[in-house]
């Protein structure tokens, strides 16, 4: 399985760390992984948009665990942030998260379902 990043160079330039589009070769699994919220396993979400975008990135990664997948099997992250003010903290939050892997990516700022949820990535892994 391969993961190739794809940057037209007639489409603008991507201004962060991510790739434009993936291509997926010879992937024989995919996997889904529902929106991730900032909340530990008893349901408790922590305040602040640090600590809750490091559980919802831990939960991320408990997944692909789960799936006997890696951080390099992401194709494609969404993000769901609650404010535009948390995009800092989630860039560097992403950028130690996913170690250089660069996925395509979208990110989209609105109200989470339940409060006081701040933060919910949703991704899809290919191996």
């Amino acid at each position: 399985m391969e993961l190739l990043a794809i940057n037209s160079p007639k489409a603008p330039v991507a201004p962060d760390a991510y790739a434009q589009a993936i291509e997926v070769r010879g992937a024989k699994r995919w996997l889904f992984i529902s929106g991730q919220v900032g909340e530990g396993v008893g349901g408790e979400a922590p305040p602040g948009i640090e600590a809750q975008l490091e559980l919802a990135w831990r939960n991320i990664f408990h997944q692909l665990e789960a799936a006997q997948m890696s951080v390099t099997n992401i194709a494609k992250i969404t993000v769901l942030l609650d404010s535009r003010d948390y995009v800092p903290a989630y860039r560097a939050s992403r950028q130690n998260a996913l170690q250089g892997h660069l996925p395509a990516l979208s990110v989209v700022i609105g109200r989470t379902v339940e409060d006081p949820r701040l933060v919910e990535i949703e991704a899809v892994a290919v191996g």
